[in-house]
């Protein structure tokens, strides 16, 4: 080698080296630096990789997600640049994240790539503020935090979040659209407050398959959300919440105890518009017949006070109102009059609803004893409630809890009524809620006592047998008013499932457990007065005649 060229290298060859070392040395403090970054938002990454020649690379990075739950993102890149000065915001130009899970079982929340620009990054009085904008959209995202004690404050600007999607048990439900607005949270000591106002446009919602068995995906929606919150470490006060989703719209404030038991006392109003409400969730409307784009407009008033760790103990006072449009009344109009019934249950069997018909018993007819035993078995709310008995369904709903499986439902005689007439036997929320809205309806359209009449008309009491009075004959060889106060008692505990309880009568006698409902149902009419001592002690110990079975 020349002599020149070998005093070059022996100068260029330790620069060269001296240059690795440091790039190697800057490399590993990059990355070490982004898992310090990591530790303090309490994640952690797989693998953290930093090259001269490309981004910063992060992959399985993974840690609890804001409001509880498991935040997964399967590889973040951030974009850097040369020019900039001895802080690290002012390399960074951009941030790619793929395969972004939020999980909190039964709830999952997934957007495959989110990809953003870094549009300013600058320090305004010793807090950061950053400024992202979407590479593919005009979305942007603005999130400001200062030093530890003030309030840090996220911003949106029509942020495109139609590439994300929301689960529930692994079944699609939420496709959450563009969103706007802003939200914050400020620590101060103990306290923590929460303030925010969002609005999404876009929103669709696709009712799950418990839901709705048909698919489909509901139309677009907006939805806007406002809340104020304050936790104090005792209590959580919610100063105001409000949320309206396109035919909803709820509203609460009240009080809930961080005590192990969570006192509660809060309040609640909701409004649905039937029509919007049916539309948002991609569910057929309630009612074919009648031909409007509004089915009308039911109202909640909610009052809940007391221990939300123990249901049976709270306090719940429901209100519930509905306002009918004039095509659901005149819809539902017929039920007024006489009509054919076809039950489903029963291919070829036509009831006719008419006074005069020989099978039928005016409403005026059935004894007050029936009556009563039936209200008591079956709705005790039926001549004040509007179709639905909210008060009944968190009564449920807190047996349910406490028994940990599901008992009984809530059912009005007017669901059950509207079940029968309008619905299929499909076990679905979907069908539910047609159900509930159906019962609102009917309820407005159509008298109490006519409603009673309708139902003791066609309702089931064994295979293939439907009415009053055909049971009465079919059970005892009796009309309605004959009927002792045991037998009125057995035909009423048979409602919730005549099939299986028919084999009572086949049997010609009463089993243990179906001998036990109908001494429950005579022990309530006793305790209210229906049933004297004497009555009462006979009914006890009356051995039931059942007609014999006719082949």
């Amino acid at each position: 080698m020349h002599p020149r060229w070998r005093r070059l290298s022996l100068v260029c060859l330790p620069l060269v080296a001296a240059s690795c070392l440091l790039a190697w040395r800057g490399r590993v403090a990059i990355e070490a630096r982004a898992e310090t970054y990591l530790r303090r938002a309490g994640l952690t990454a797989g693998e953290v990789r930093f090259s001269w020649l490309g981004p910063l690379r992060l992959a399985a990075v993974s840690g609890p997600a804001p409001g509880g739950g498991r935040l997964t993102i399967d590889s973040v890149e951030v974009r850097w640049r040369l020019r900039g000065n001895g802080e690290a915001r002012t390399h960074v130009t951009g941030v790619a994240l793929r395969g972004i899970r939020v999980q909190r079982a039964p709830l999952a929340a997934s957007w495959d790539e989110a990809d953003l620009d870094v549009v300013a990054w600058e320090r305004e009085a010793a807090a950061e503020r950053v400024t992202l904008r979407q590479r593919l959209g005009e979305g942007e995202l603005t999130a400001r935090w200062p030093p530890v004690g003030a309030e840090p404050v996220l911003s949106l600007t029509r942020l495109d979040l139609g590439a994300a999607n929301v689960h529930w048990n692994g079944e699609p439900v939420l496709s959450p659209g563009r969103w706007s607005g802003r939200l914050s949270v400020e620590r101060t000591g103990a306290r923590l407050q929460s303030r925010g106002t969002l609005h999404g446009d876009g929103v669709r919602v696709t009712p799950p398959p418990p839901l709705h068995t048909e698919g489909g995906e509901g139309a677009p929606a907006t939805f806007d959300v406002d809340w104020t919150l304050r936790h104090d470490g005792r209590a959580i006060e919610i100063e105001h919440f409000s949320a309206r989703l396109t035919g909803f719209d709820v509203s609460a404030h009240g009080v809930v105890q961080g005590s192990a038991e969570r006192q509660a006392d809060v309040k609640i109003e909701a409004h649905c518009d039937l029509a919007e409400a049916f539309r948002t969730a991609g569910l057929a409307p309630p009612l074919a017949e009648a031909r409007s784009d509004h089915f009308g407009r039911a109202s909640l008033d909610l009052s809940l006070r007391g221990p939300l760790a123990d249901p049976a103990a709270l306090v719940i006072e429901p209100r519930l109102h509905y306002e009918a449009e004039p095509e659901v009344l005149q819809a539902l109009s017929y039920l007024r009059g006489p009509f054919p019934y076809r039950p489903a249950s029963s291919p070829g069997l036509v009831i006719d609803v008419r006074e005069g018909a020989p099978a039928f018993i005016p409403v005026e007819a059935v004894p007050h004893f029936f009556q009563k035993a039936l209200l008591v078995s079956e709705d005790a709310g039926f001549n004040q409630h509007a179709g639905i008995d909210v008060a009944e369904i968190a009564v449920a709903w807190a047996e349910n809890e406490q028994d940990g499986r599901r008992l009984r439902g809530a059912s009005t005689i007017t669901q059950q009524l509207v079940k029968n007439l309008f619905l299929s036997s499909e076990k679905t929320y979907g069908r539910k809620l047609r159900e509930a809205a159906l019962a609102l309806m009917v309820d407005a359209a159509v008298p109490k006592a006519r409603l009673l009449e309708i139902y003791l008309n066609i309702i089931e009491w064994g295979p293939g047998l439907h009415g009053l009075a055909p049971a009465a004959q079919h059970y005892f060889g009796k009309r309605p008013g004959d009927l002792t106060p045991k037998e009125t008692a057995f035909l009423v505990c048979l409602i919730p499932n005549p099939v299986r309880y028919h084999q009572a009568h086949e049997q010609g006698r009463l089993g243990p457990g179906m001998e036990q409902l109908v001494h429950n149902l005579l022990r309530k009419l006793h305790s209210l007065g229906e049933l004297d001592d004497g009555a009462y002690e006979d009914a006890l110990h009356e051995e039931l005649q059942f007609a014999p079975e006719m082949s």
